[in-house]
């Protein structure tokens, strides 16, 4: 047998065992176990990923049989999915998610009494309203409904619909690379990422729903179907709310025509999402509240927005917050706005995939909570680009979980140092790269 044939056998087995390790055996508090492993499986997904060798079927089939080893397992490293359950069996019942709180008794009788109780004490929100948009509820409610309202069920039935949508993004993304002549195997940087697997298909976080709803958007973008491609832009927003940040970077070099047409197409189909839910004003005003107290007072894993807090601490003697959080949301609108420039400036360099890729970098390096399934988009633009530094932080970002030590979670600010660090060296690097690498092509 080849030696190659040999390698990529092995890294697949060093893989399974090490996925196998994270989903089923190792404790969550056993985290720098956790840590380890899960660095682990970043060496044959890196070896995958630059002997550029599979084909597009080994990385389809790979992708699903990594995922599918999760099918039964719990999500162990998130408790949102009780929410997931919470929100989907309300809407599969009836009932607007997003009128009342969890621990309204209004919306306990749509569970029995003891499974109420045992449901609500694992809800890590039950004071606040949902902020979870109305695509993500109708895929919570889906898998309520088919699974019988029953949690390990739901999960199962979430996870094989997840893995699904996985399967088409990735056969989407294979169509975006052919068309932009760039070569199939960029998609193992998205499809075969270890943080990708475990937070989406493992963990059951709704972020692919968006990247499956930005892809399809891309494809039709690329192959002039606009008006489809403003209809799927809008179920990312209808899923995550910030993609509505990237309009500007598909409208920019369109004709007036199309411009109108994307428009139209957008705001029609965020109105037939929203509206049915927020038909009331007040469950409007639910998930804003919602969101205001998550940006005034969550914080995880923020690195600079940690930097700025300490600096602010070391003046005025106390959590800056408020101000650091408007500062940093100001310094995110600008750079959003250079990059929608750069756009229109240079439309054939800044391409929308760019333009999304160092939208989202920027976007969580200012940001004041950084979990690690955030950067799933960032990964996913990877695909398009040549900077590896979205995959570098997906990799550090799990040294966020060294929280799982505390009982009371609380972050070992010198491990979140350590991440940054890396990070910014890592980026520092290919920044130079780049650098000389530009200079001698100008010569």
């Amino acid at each position: 047998m080849p030696t190659k044939v040999l390698a990529h056998i092995f890294a697949f087995i060093m893989y399974v065992i090490a996925l196998l390790g994270i989903g089923y055996i190792v404790p969550t508090s056993d985290t720098y176990s956790l840590i380890a492993i899960y660095l682990i499986l970043f060496i044959p997904y890196w070896y995958w990923a630059g002997s550029k060798k599979l084909s597009k079927t080994q990385i389809i089939v790979i992708g699903l049989m990594l995922r599918l080893l999760l099918l039964f397992s719990t999500t162990r490293l998130s408790d949102d999915s009780y929410r997931y359950f919470w929100d989907g069996t309300l809407l599969a019942k009836g009932y607007n998610p997003y009128a009342d709180k969890p621990n309204d008794t209004l919306q306990s009788h749509y569970f029995g009494s003891d499974s109420t109780q045992q449901l609500l004490s694992k809800l890590n929100s039950q004071e606040y309203y949902t902020v979870y948009p109305p695509f993500s509820q109708v895929i919570f409610a889906v898998s309520a409904k088919l699974s019988g309202f029953n949690y390990p069920y739901f999960n199962v039935i979430l996870r094989l619909i997840i893995i699904l949508f996985e399967l088409i993004t990735c056969l989407v993304l294979f169509k975006i690379l052919e068309i932009l002549s760039l070569p199939h195997q960029q998609a193992i940087w998205y499809f075969l990422n270890p943080m990708v697997i475990i937070e989406l298909t493992g963990n059951l976080h709704s972020e692919i729903y968006m990247i499956w709803a930005i892809a399809l958007s891309l494809f039709l973008y690329h192959t002039q179907w606009y008006a489809l491609s403003a209809v799927f832009l809008a179920f990312a927003v209808a899923t995550k709310l910030y993609p509505i940040l990237f309009v500007p970077f598909f409208m920019v070099s369109l004709p007036l025509k199309h411009k109108l047409w994307f428009g139209f197409a957008m705001t029609s189909t965020i109105a037939v999402l929203f509206l049915p839910f927020f038909y009331n004003n007040s469950y409007l005003y639910h998930v804003v509240d919602s969101l205001k107290l998550y940006y005034q007072n969550f914080e995880f894993n923020g690195g600079l927005y940690y930097f700025f807090r300490y600096i602010g601490f070391r003046i005025s003697g106390y959590n800056q917050i408020a101000l650091i959080g408007k500062i940093l949301s100001f310094c995110t609108l600008s750079a959003f706005i250079i990059l929608w420039l750069l756009r229109i400036k240079r439309p054939e360099k800044w391409t929308i995939e760019q333009s999304i890729f160092f939208a989202m970098v920027i976007f969580y390096l200012l940001s004041h909570t950084v979990m690690p399934w955030y950067l799933s988009l960032a990964v996913f633009a990877t695909a398009f680009v040549s900077y590896r530094m979205a995959i570098a932080w997906s990799a550090l970002s799990l040294l966020s979980y060294s929280a799982f030590l505390h009982p009371a979670f609380h972050e070992d600010l010198f491990l979140v140092a350590v991440e940054y660090f890396l990070l910014a060296l890592f980026s520092l690097y290919e920044f130079t790269k780049h650098y000389k690498t530009l200079r001698e092509s100008n010569k």
